[in-house]
């Protein structure tokens, strides 16, 4: 029998399974943000956005079977985190007078967005000590509370949040460079978390938690670690984001983009890195497919109107579908490059 892999051969591997996605990320970004109209620009800060905060949700997901209603709550906190500190001061004097503790605190973008995401990890360090012990049933429910309760949070904290108007003024400094930058970081980050001990540890209590257990795993532990992780990852999807609409809501962070988010994940394969990539640009692309129909079209002599909702409705439809017919995902259980070394 043949001993198991180093730490280092671990690591060695997830890096190079990581790098063809990273390579393809970052030659997209600057070529798009090089030769692209603005509205295919903005296109591709949604799809590379999508991209990080699906990452994050693969890494506590995917790799502990534990579904996951509220880690939007982690991205508003790194959303409305970034524009707090970069929203010019006298502006973010008029819209939250009464804001304690940051005073005339300006950041820079790199600056904020590593701030958005620690203090999403900091707030999901502290929510996880309970959530991380939830599964099955008891997690959704507990998880789905969570979101509820972050959305009342920014509706109702007029003074920090701006309440259900939001925060306006945030720098509009997002390129599709610098998006593409961030989500091969988030590649980077989900794969070593996939291929180390950690996830080695969450793979072993994903398929029997008993039996972990019983071999000295401390599943709530391990859990924990990941739903960190998961947070920091949203937190910084959240920066992005802010900088890319210069404002920000609570309706950005609630049900809808949540189960977008989560079709992402089911329909690519929430199991693999390469699963939640390819979530994200199917469920964009389709989307971008289906916004043109929402708003009518002609077809020859055919004259169709607006169809609001189509786009709801065909993504539940093919999620259903998935769950049906491909229940892994597209890509199934192992990454790209896992099933070229099997041949």
């Amino acid at each position: 029998m043949s001993a198991p892999p180093s730490a280092v051969a671990r690591l060695r591997r997830s890096l190079l399974g990581a790098a063809p996605a990273v390579a393809l990320v970052l030659v997209f970004g600057f070529v798009v943000d090089a030769v692209a109209s603005p509205g295919d620009r903005q296109t591709a800060i949604n799809l590379l956005v999508s991209i990080v905060a699906v990452l994050g949700l693969q890494v506590y997901i995917g790799n502990t079977g534990v579904l996951t209603f509220g880690h939007l709550a982690f991205m508003a906190a790194g959303a409305y985190g970034s524009a707090l500190v970069t929203i010019p001061v006298a502006v973010r004097a008029s819209q939250v007078p009464d804001l304690p503790l940051l005073g005339d605190v300006l950041m820079g973008d790199v600056a904020a967005t590593l701030f958005a995401g620690l203090a999403a990890a900091a707030v999901a360090a502290v929510l996880g000590v309970l959530f991380a012990r939830f599964s099955g049933t008891a997690a959704v429910i507990a998880t789905f509370g969570l979101l509820a309760i972050s959305n009342t949070l920014l509706n109702g904290l007029d003074g920090v949040t701006g309440g259900a108007q939001g925060l306006y003024g945030v720098p509009r400094t997002t390129t599709v460079a610098g998006a593409a930058v961030v989500a091969a970081i988030a590649i980077v980050v989900a794969r070593l978390v996939r291929g180390s001990r950690l996830g080695l540890r969450l793979a072993a209590a994903r398929h029997d938690e008993l039996a972990a257990a019983a071999a000295g795993i401390d599943v709530v532990r391990v859990r924990w670690a990941a739903w960190v992780v998961s947070a920091a990852l949203l937190g910084v999807a959240g920066a992005v984001q802010a900088h890319t609409l210069a404002i920000v809501s609570p309706t950005s962070f609630y049900l809808t983009p949540t189960f977008t988010l989560l079709s992402m994940l089911i329909v690519g394969g929430m199991r693999t890195v390469s699963g939640a990539i390819a979530g994200a640009v199917a469920i964009t692309a389709a989307t971008e497919v289906l916004r043109g129909i929402e708003d009518g079209f002609t077809l020859g002599s055919l004259e169709v109107g607006q169809a609001f909702g189509v786009t709801q409705i065909a993504i539940g439809l093919l999620v259903l579908l998935m769950l049906v017919r491909r229940p892994n995902g597209l890509l199934g259980t192992r990454e790209l490059d896992e099933r070229r070394a099997a041949g």
